[in-house]
């Protein structure tokens, strides 16, 4: 019986990372757009699309869909949104993602996840 109680203990164990990944991949699943006034030292803050920001001449964005598929927005000459595609990845074993952006600047970058709520993501990019 104590056997089978630390087997299951210890498959817990290893399981809990996968979980706390699987969590924060399934959170960040939205439209996140940057909110620069939150920023502070290297680290970059988002809130939810709909989130009612101060007035701005346009502001950059992720989005982070299921199955993979990116999104970066960023500030288009007429102040919109101008979307470039790519894709994500949870790193396995880290509070982190793996962007790799296409378009006319194809670059490959990893985002750490500083903190992470419903209302608010920061992130630190680092290169891959």
């Amino acid at each position: 019986m104590k056997i089978l109680l630390l087997i299951s203990s210890f498959l817990l164990l290893l399981a809990e990372p996968q979980c706390q990944e699987a969590d924060y991949a399934k959170q960040l699943q939205k439209k996140w757009v940057h909110s620069y006034e939150e920023d502070e030292a290297g680290v970059e803050a988002y809130r939810p699309s709909g989130y009612e920001f101060p007035p701005s001449r346009g502001r950059r964005g992720l989005e982070f869909k299921a199955g993979g598929e990116f999104i970066r927005y960023e500030i288009a000459p007429s102040d919109g949104p101008l979307p470039i595609p790519g894709t994500w990845e949870p790193v396995k074993g880290e509070k982190a993602v793996k962007i790799n952006q296409k378009g006319d600047q194809p670059q490959t970058y990893r985002l750490e996840i500083v903190s992470l709520d419903d209302d608010l993501l920061k992130v630190r990019k680092t290169a891959q």
